[in-house]
């Protein structure tokens, strides 16, 4: 199964019950979510869906590029995009980008 968003609200508190739930059976999930900081930090996805496995991809350059007034989908690892048309937001809605930053998310 997997989901497209990174850590931050609703789903992915739901991701992280559903993960925490399928530890205790026959399963044994592995969460790859988007991430910021290190661990420790609580926007780092190690730390968000802990104890759940989890590979964290690191999005700290693209948000870094995004607050110096870059654009974090050009990122070797960009930014995931959003459902959600919202202003003043790093991740760009996924309908609003071009070839090279749709090949650069199927990528990461």
């Amino acid at each position: 199964m997997g989901f497209y968003f990174y850590p931050r609200g609703g789903s992915a508190q739901v991701a992280r019950y559903l993960a925490r739930a399928l530890d205790d059976g026959p399963w044994a999930p592995i969460v790859v979510a988007g991430s910021l900081g290190g661990p420790g930090e609580p926007s780092h996805a190690g730390q968000f869906f802990a104890p759940t496995r989890c590979v964290s991809v690191d999005y700290t350059p693209a948000h870094q590029r995004w607050a110096q007034g870059g654009d974090p989908m050009a990122e070797l690892v960009p930014l995931h995009g959003s459902f959600e048309d919202k202003p003043g937001v790093p991740d760009r809605v996924v309908l609003d980008l071009d070839d090279a930053a749709y090949k650069l998310q199927v990528a990461s």
